[in-house]
Parts: C-alpha cells; sequence; structure tokens
C-alpha cells in the first residue's frame, strides 16, 4: 500500500525534530567526529549494535559537540538555475 507523504507532514516532522532537542526537553543532541575507517570494497559494513562496537566508537572519537536547538534550521536543497532550463 502506497504511502503519502505530503509537505505539511515534512514540515511537521521537523518542527518535532527541533523540538524534541529542546532545553527544556531534557534530551540532547550531539555530533562527533572519529577516526576514518578505509573500506576494503564498495560494499559498506552493516553497523552491528554490540558493546564491542560501542567501545570501538568511543575509542576512535576525536571530538564530541553538544548541538544546541539554536543551531538547527531547517532548510531545502539547493536548486542552481541555469538560463533557458526548466
Amino acid at each position: 500500500m502506497p504511502n503519502i507523504i505530503t509537505n505539511k507532514l515534512k514540515l511537521n516532522n521537523a518542527k518535532n525534530f527541533i523540538d524534541s532537542v529542546s532545553l527544556d526537553s531534557g534530551n540532547s543532541l550531539y555530533m562527533f567526529l572519529a577516526k576514518p575507517n578505509i573500506w576494503n570494497d564498495e560494499t559498506v559494513p552493516a553497523p552491528l549494535d554490540i558493546q564491542e562496537t560501542n567501545s570501538k566508537i568511543w575509542d576512535e572519537m576525536i571530538s564530541l559537540k553538544r548541538i544546541l536547538p539554536s543551531s538547527i534550521a531547517n532548510v531545502v536543497r539547493r536548486v542552481d538555475w541555469e538560463i533557458g532550463e526548466y
């Protein structure tokens, strides 16, 4: 059964996401950078939900920053228009 995902639903989901990380909600959003790992082939390894993987992430983490709600913005995909093209 096909789903109808309207623009109104997308905007509502985006607003709910920002509200979910508000300072009053008690939830926090963090972004981190870690050591890059090179994959041997074109296949991306599936993430594993095990303690060893979680520990490895923390061991390889380089930086961590809390994202405040004031730093979150809704944006749209950029489309570069060219003269004569529609």
